[in-house]
């Protein structure tokens, strides 16, 4: 066998071992977001695209907002899954579709790699690292956004280094942000951000082509500001609402829970940005998917330096901008939300191709080595290892909030007191609370939290027109010990998982 065989055969070999590993964690729904996300899509399939999942804030500031309720996230992606509705349940179509996108992904990195002069070993290495890593098997086993996030990433890269025309690049890239725009409004700043360097690139080659490029891209700012701000009034929250939401002692969905403006605060921001950093640095699991980020942020900046000793082309001098303005985009998600694992996805496909294309003919010079090749499988099994405990650990949390959505279930279709109600108030409390949503789809679910004033539980009953509220036991308590003035009358209770749960009357 040549050498050449061997390595196509090691890559083929490596996609398989992760489809397997993909397959096996697709075990169910899991999580928080993911409820949300496969409940839209199945309201959009059953033709009634509304969500049962409603919030105080639009409650008690718009009278039509029961009728109307509106996803939680406003953009194109359960329509696209729903249109897969046809063949297969929407968890299972969130899950082909991400699958696609993870392959197109790795597929755009190699010819990405190629196009910049990069061996084939060296672009299927790249390719396959991106399957490997933590992030991308943990968040595209699941039904998220954030693989199609990053096939939109790989596919800005892609177009970037294509010889086409500028003009046709500009309108290229112009296509995938207003795509990407559907789905994370993040994806305007980026494109402006992006198109800005090659334009700076193009002045340096000098031309009337350049004014041409200027003219278009100055159009192309305009949209994109006039669409941010269409954005943010769909939405109903300015960017600095967006900074003060998930400050240290509240949640990432105060916003939602409270009614009006949080008035901003230097000091409640500032707590959230160093609380933000700090995951960074706190021992948990996500260091899983934060070590290999900057193991590459390593690798960027050795290379970038070593260019610029040497007086590198124009090229280098582009790669390092566009990781610039993917760490700023970055920068910018965990700074107004908070700082999950699954953002890094966001921006990993342009990490792996600038990290590759600055070191590929050192690697290629490595591969030539025994040593090379081990270092290699080495790297490979060790990622292969990560990935089956990540794999059997979604598979075990899959099966237990199987088992919970069910006893959800067989609470509010079997007990008398909420047996027949159609709305619920619901005590929020994270990935459980979308949890029961998604397990009772036909019931409406308003969201409060125990700050809630006795006038405001009240106005939310009234407008709801229920006065049952479901929550769990220590909330239900804390309730009565923070508004003593509320009748908090119990009704049952009951058990689901480790959190005892109260259902009570609101007088």
């Amino acid at each position: 066998m040549t050498q050449s065989r061997a390595w196509t055969f090691a890559f083929l070999l490596l996609i398989l071992v992760w489809l397997g590993l993909f397959l096996y964690a697709s075990g169910g729904v899991r999580g928080s977001d993911q409820y949300w996300y496969v409940s839209e899509v199945r309201a959009v399939v059953a033709g009634d695209p509304r969500t049962n999942s409603l919030w105080p804030h639009f409650l008690l500031g718009d009278p039509n907002y029961i009728e109307s309720r509106p996803f939680i996230h406003q953009g194109a992606m359960p329509y696209i899954i729903a249109s897969l509705g046809g063949v297969l349940d929407p968890y299972r179509a969130w899950i082909a579709f991400n699958l696609i996108a993870a392959g197109l992904g790795a597929w755009l990195i190699y010819t990405s790699l190629r196009r910049l002069d990069a061996s084939p070993r060296v672009a299927g290495i790249a390719a396959t690292l991106y399957l490997l890593l933590p992030s991308t098997l943990w968040h595209a086993s699941q039904p998220l956004v954030e693989t199609t996030v990053a096939l939109l990433s790989a596919a800005m890269i892609a177009v970037a280094v294509r010889p086409w025309n500028p003009v046709v690049k500009f309108a290229v890239l112009i296509v995938l942000a207003m795509i990407g725009q559907q789905i994370i409004t993040i994806f305007q700043p980026v494109l402006l951000a992006v198109l800005a360097g090659f334009l700076w690139a193009e002045w340096r080659g000098g031309g009337t082509r350049s004014i041409r490029l200027t003219l278009l891209y100055l159009l192309i700012a305009g949209l994109c500001f006039l669409l941010i701000s269409l954005k943010e009034s769909t939405l109903g929250f300015s960017i600095t609402q967006l900074m003060m939401n998930g400050t240290p002692g509240g949640t990432n969905m105060d916003l939602w829970l409270h009614e009006g403006t949080l008035p901003f605060s230097p000091r409640l921001f500032m707590g959230k940005l160093f609380a933000n950093l700090l995951v960074f640095a706190t021992p948990n699991t996500n260091q899983i998917f934060f070590l290999p980020f900057f193991a590459l942020l390593l690798a960027i900046g050795v290379g970038l330096f070593a260019k610029w000793r040497q007086r590198a082309d124009i090229r280098a001098l582009l790669v390092g901008y566009v990781v610039l303005v993917a760490l700023g985009v970055y920068a910018i998600v965990i700074m107004l939300h908070q700082n999950q694992a699954r953002y890094i996805l966001y921006i990993l496909p342009i990490l792996i191709v600038a990290a590759a294309w600055l070191h590929h003919e050192r690697i290629e010079r490595l591969l030539d080595r025994r040593a090379g090749t081990l270092a290699v499988s080495a790297a490979a099994l060790s990622l292969i290892a990560v990935g089956a405990v990540l794999a059997m650990t979604l598979r075990m949390e899959s099966a237990t909030s199987a088992r919970e959505s069910a006893a959800f279930r067989r609470v509010m279709t079997g007990e008398p007191a909420v047996r027949d109600a159609k709305v619920l108030i619901e005590c929020y409390h994270g990935g459980a609370s979308l949890q029961l949503t998604y397990a009772i789809p036909e019931k409406l679910f308003v969201h409060i939290s125990p700050e809630h004033s006795a006038s405001q539980l009240k106005r939310i009953a009234e407008r709801s027109g229920t006065d049952l509220l479901f929550c769990p036991a220590a909330a239900a308590t804390s309730i009565r010990e923070s508004v003593p003035d509320l009748n908090l009358h119990p009704v049952a209770t009951t058990k689901i998982g480790p959190i005892a749960y109260e259902i009570s009357r609101i007088d």
